[in-house]
């Protein structure tokens, strides 16, 4: 897997220079500001280009971020994606600086200004694979090796080339890896008295083991059993919590049932365009094995998320089964989810 991400990688590698040259015009921008280059200064006006250059810096470091999210499938939230950005654009830019001061001859070695920031977007790009959840369990190893041989490079490498400042990149890239790993070990939040994240489930069918898998926060359509008849339907979940052998949902119908207590209001505009009205979400919870979720539908509406995480959630009857001990029977046939 990493043999063919590494592939993918340098297979798109000539676009990405493309877009990562702007984090060097925006690196040679902060070094003219800072007014230390009179060289570069006297290249700007020559190049006023560099201008709109430096500027496409930030628009550049959200798409990365946004082609290389973990499912391509589906958006990634705003905040996360902003964040991913703001670190690839500190990274990419800050790299370039960095290099610069180190003594590097970024503007007269034809190349070498691109390849900084594309070094430095490869590191982020790796780092946000690693930090997957699908891949929770080769996180801690992972950038404990990588830490361990940028550590030994840095050391063998003469002070002052090239590779020696890439390693250090990588040390630094490897360290923060290795401090989000240790954050989302059980004892080190228990410590520092955070919750303890929900552990994937191991037996998830392969498109989750790929990527596309159920989170918090997120409306899908799965096969949802009945609790009157031994019978299932796929219908439009919202998912509340993952777990090691199931998943924890609220069931959506189309039903008008705000007139009762456990019921409130699931606007559909955001995630069914083909929807004619708003549906209503069942507050009790129900568990389904993974294998059930069909398709991503959409993200929960923020206000919706907020006041089913205001409420305390109690559970549905358990659905009654075809046979003992088998799953309930195939779903019906039709979109609707009454």
């Amino acid at each position: 897997m990493m043999v063919r991400a590494l592939l993918r990688f340098l297979a798109v590698s000539p676009f990405l220079a493309a877009v990562t040259s702007t984090f060097g015009y925006a690196g040679s921008l902060l070094v003219i500001l800072s007014g230390n280059e009179p060289k570069l200064a006297e290249d700007l006006q020559r190049h006023p280009e560099a201008w709109a250059g430096g500027l496409l810096a930030l628009p550049a470091a959200l798409l990365i971020a946004h082609w290389y999210r973990p499912d391509r499938g589906r958006r990634l939230p705003w905040g996360r994606l902003a964040a991913r950005a703001a670190v690839l654009f500190a990274g990419a830019t800050g790299g370039e600086v960095v290099a610069w001061a180190y003594g590097l001859p970024l503007y007269s070695a034809a190349g070498l200004a691109v390849l900084v920031p594309l070094y430095v977007t490869g590191l982020c790009v790796a780092g946000w694979g690693m930090l997957n959840p699908h891949r929770h369990r080769s996180l801690l190893p992972g950038a404990a090796l990588l830490l361990a041989g940028s550590v030994t490079a840095v050391v063998l490498l003469d002070k002052g080339s090239a590779p020696a400042l890439f390693a250090y990149y990588a040390a630094l890239a490897a360290g923060v890896l290795l401090l989000l790993a240790l954050c989302r070990l059980a004892w080190v939040r228990r410590l520092v008295g955070l919750a303890p994240l929900p552990a994937p489930a191991p037996d998830l069918p392969p498109a989750y083991r790929r990527g596309r898998w159920p989170q918090p926060g997120e409306i899908w359509w799965a096969e949802v059993p009945f609790t009157d008849v031994a019978d299932s339907k796929d219908r439009p979940v919202l998912v509340y919590r993952l777990l090691p052998d199931h998943v924890e949902v609220l069931r959506s119908t189309s039903q008008d049932r705000l007139d009762r207590p456990d019921h409130i209001l699931l606007p559909t505009a955001g995630w069914d365009r083909r929807a004619t009205h708003d549906s209503c979400l069942d507050l009790r919870l129900r568990q389904l094995p993974p294998g059930n979720f069909r398709r991503y539908a959409g993200p929960c509406p923020p206000g919706v998320w907020a006041e089913v995480g205001s409420r305390a959630l109690g559970y549905a009857a358990v659905p009654r089964q075809a046979h003992p001990g088998t799953d309930a029977g195939p779903p019906r046939a039709g979109r609707g989810h009454g």
